[in-house]
């Protein structure tokens, strides 16, 4: 008798081609006999247990000694201003006094050029600055409006001409379009595009799609356990490998694709400032993923109070039929309303301000459904199965054009939508050197379906809770601190919901529902094979990140530590799933396939697990016209642990003897080094022709997305039904000819990686305009 085992895993390459892996194997002794052993904790495996737990105490030890001696700044919302003081010779001015001063909110950062004339202001919210260079013999240069965006590292090289101090040569500009200090390959989208572009149902995480090596992934589905917004690859990368921070805190779901809410996207157009997608060989202070990141960050309330209101409204009144609605039946009804609005400002000027924003959307989507069932003449034929008639006869009669033994069943059903979205925060600035920032958001969605074969609703619910405290301070113009503490809460249901009642006697597994019927050329009849699901996904985030900036180096340091919780309950194939290979095969009850999850399966499981890095960035400015950009990054896992006991794990396939209550596989990331370096050439010295290139090696860690399907279906917590030849429409539930599938995490699997470099040229056009060709690998 063979065996089937599917194992999660990844390829001994490192980037995995499927969460699956088969092995077929000579079963010595029938899956029924299969032996399950707890383990006992020995010295060695106590030693294993407790060992990322210590490690953990050890990293936050070493970080906080750290923190006291050499603070620092904020990795992912902030940015920078730099540059180079000199006189009208191209000598360098030490000494020079700058002053940079964020004009929204009057906060101000006062630097002392150092022995080569270099300034650096790390650590700036995103917004405009006015900058004024000071020194005694030269007349005061200011700079009014520079805009600094997230991550952006903006260069403002200063030119002081001889003359009294109380002389002021006023310059309106802004910094230099072409990045001259940054290796990566990034775009951004400010505010007026996340405003003023237009977007399918206001989902501004759509703009992503308009970012270099950005591309949408429409066979990836938007559902629960993948990720339900707008799913995209990043330079080639897996939708299921992006990090999605807002305001510095993971806000991925479970499936790690792309977040959104029941409604399909994420609302918050008039409430994000704006945000960035880093691409290729970004520096050593993020990862979480291998292949991209997308950085979005709140809008803060200003000096100035000011507010909007909107309100969006579509209707079917502006709509003409499509090619598959009914010509003699009103056109399916649309009711499409979006409203909201937003307010901020001062509450004592200059120090603490406030921002609030809310958005609605109330849907009611009519559409036309078209599905393939038995025509009148397969209903009524005379050699139907005793057996499978019952289940034939279910399927709706007929309405639409016939083909062979099918036809077509069309109906018009009503899809309602229901979303509210929320954001408060504070800032608070206590001194020049001391600022408090407090955030959040809340966001509730719930979208109705109705099926093909009308006897069923699919409804999915999601809520999405998080919290961000961040705490700056700067202790003086070369060392700064930041210490950041997010919670989040990504929680996803979808079920199918009976809208008719079946007799006890239809049901594949007595005690359990209706199941489903997969005939090929007929729509499926059942529910959702992968519902009831719901994915319950929490972590607590704490990270402190840190920089000094000492002569022409910019030494950046951090270390982060996420502990996720995930508690769920997933079934599979709950009822039970059988195949036919033909409608001819149905009316004579020639099965092909069944599979179950057997009777006495536990389902729900809570997950806990760690995610924790530390790195090292420097930005070197090796020559007034290079920086070279150097880093490494340490990130490891610690091994999930299900809180109730209920993980189990083969570590050899040959054998039939499950270790449970222990690690489901061998830790591979305690090796994950990752060094990244790259390079900025200023060509010309005039910031307007830049030569950028870089490589870098990037982990995936493995998170839940990864090994939670197969976890959780591991024997002898859950078994699954798949015999050989199965009778219809009673199969075995119990015995050795009933089991013969065994989902499995391969026990040695290896950690996903990814190999990125590119190089470019940039250069300035005109009108702020950009020209950029290059080449990005992985």
């Amino acid at each position: 008798m063979a065996r089937s085992i599917e194992a999660c895993g990844a390829s001994s390459q490192g980037v995995w081609s499927d969460h699956s892996l088969r092995v077929c194997s000579c079963a010595r002794r029938p899956p029924a006999t299969v032996a399950s052993e707890t383990r006992r904790p020995g010295r060695n495996d106590m030693r294993r247990m407790h060992g990322p737990a210590l490690i953990r105490i050890a990293v936050w030890l070493a970080a906080l000694g750290t923190t006291i001696a050499a603070p620092a700044m904020a990795q992912t919302t902030t940015g920078s201003i730099a540059g180079i003081v000199t006189d009208n010779t191209k000598a360098a001015l030490p000494g020079a006094t700058v002053t940079i001063r964020q004009v929204e909110t009057a906060q101000s950062r006062v630097i002392v050029t150092d022995g080569s004339g270099r300034y650096r202001a790390p650590a700036l919210e995103p917004g405009h600055y006015n900058i004024t260079v000071e020194l005694s013999g030269f007349r005061t240069a200011e700079f009014s409006n520079i805009s600094l965006s997230v991550g952006e590292h903006a260069a403002v090289d200063v030119q002081l001409e001889l003359g009294g101090v109380t002389e002021r040569v006023v310059v309106n500009a802004d910094a230099a379009v072409v990045k001259t200090k940054e290796s990566s390959i990034a775009g951004l989208v400010d505010q007026q595009q996340i405003r003023e572009l237009p977007l399918n149902g206001r989902d501004f995480s759509q703009l992503t799609l308009l970012q270099l090596g950005v591309t949408a992934s429409p066979s990836t589905p938007q559902a629960v356990d993948r990720g339900m917004g707008t799913q995209v690859s990043v330079a080639g990368a897996r939708p299921n490998q992006i990090s999605f921070q807002v305001d510095g805190a993971d806000v991925n779901t479970q499936g790690n694709g792309s977040p959104g809410s029941a409604a399909g996207g994420m609302l918050g157009v008039d409430t994000v400032r704006e945000f960035q997608v880093l691409v290729n060989n970004y520096s050593a202070e993020y990862g979480r993923s291998s292949g991209g990141i997308v950085v979005a960050v709140t809008r803060s309330g200003t000096n100035e109070l000011s507010g909007s209101a909107f309100e969006f409204g579509r209707d079917s009144k502006f709509d003409s039929r499509t090619y598959f609605d009914d010509p003699t039946k009103p056109i399916p009804p649309l009711e499409r309303n979006q409203f909201g609005g937003t307010l901020g400002g001062p509450i004592v000027r200059d120090n603490t301000f406030f921002f609030g924003s809310y958005e609605g959307l109330r849907q009611t989507q009519g559409l036309t459904t078209i599905a393939n069932v038995p025509n009148e003449a397969t209903r009524a034929r005379a050699d139907l199965s005793a057996a499978t008639r019952p289940y034939l006869l279910l399927y709706p009669q007929a309405n639409g054009p016939q083909s062979g033994a099918t036809a077509q069943y069309i109906q018009q059903v009503v899809n309602p939508t229901r979303e509210n979205l929320a954001v408060g925060k504070l800032d608070q600035n206590f001194s020049a050197a001391h600022s408090l920032s407090l955030k959040y958001a809340f966001d509730k969605a719930q979208v109705d379906q109705p099926q093909p074969i009308p006897y069923w609703t699919a409804d999915t619910r999601t809520k999405s809770q998080n919290v961000v405290g961040e705490y700056k301070w700067v202790l003086s113009a070369t060392l700064l601190n930041d210490v950041k503490v997010a919670w989040n809460q990504a929680f996803e249901r979808t079920a199918s919901l009976e809208n008719r009642d079946f007799a006890a006697n239809l049901l594949f597994i007595p005690g359990t529902r209706f199941g489903t019927i997969n005939v090929t050329g007929l729509n499926p009849i059942g529910p959702d094979t992968g519902s009831p699901t719901f994915v319950d996904l929490k972590s607590l985030q704490i990270m402190d990140n840190l920089t000094w900036t000492r002569g022409s180096h910019s030494i950046k340091a951090g270390v982060s530590d996420t502990h996720y919780m995930n508690d769920q309950d997933s079934s599979f194939n709950f009822g039970g799933v059988y195949a036919f290979t033909s409608v001819e095969n149905f009316v004579l009850n020639r099965t092909n396939t069944f599979e179950a999850q057997a009777p006495g399966s536990s389902t729900p499981r809570r997950w806990r697990q760690d995610l924790i890095g530390l790195y090292a960035q420097d930005d070197w400015s090796a020559a007034r016209n290079v920086t070279v950009n150097l880093g490494v990054r340490y990130e490891f896992i610690t091994e999930p642990h299900e809180v109730d006991g209920k993980s189990s794990a083969l570590p050899d396939l040959q054998s039939s003897n499950f270790v449970t209550g222990g690690d489901i596989f061998k830790n591979p990331s305690f090796r994950n080094i990752a060094p990244r370096t790259g390079f900025a050439w200023n060509i010309t010295g005039d910031g307007r022709n830049v030569v950028h290139g870089g490589a870098g090696l990037f982990f995936e860690p493995i998170l839940s997305n990864i090994y939670r399907a197969y976890g959780n279906r591991t024997p002898p917590f859950y078994n699954a039904i798949n015999p050989s030849n199965p009778p219809f429409p009673n199969p075995p539930t119990s015995g050795s000819s009933s089991l013969l599938r065994l989902d499995l995490v391969d026990y040695n699997l290896k950690n996903p990686y990814r190999v990125q470099y590119n190089v470019s040229f940039q250069r300035e056009l005109w009108g702020r305009t950009t020209a950029t060709v290059g080449y990005i690998g992985a």
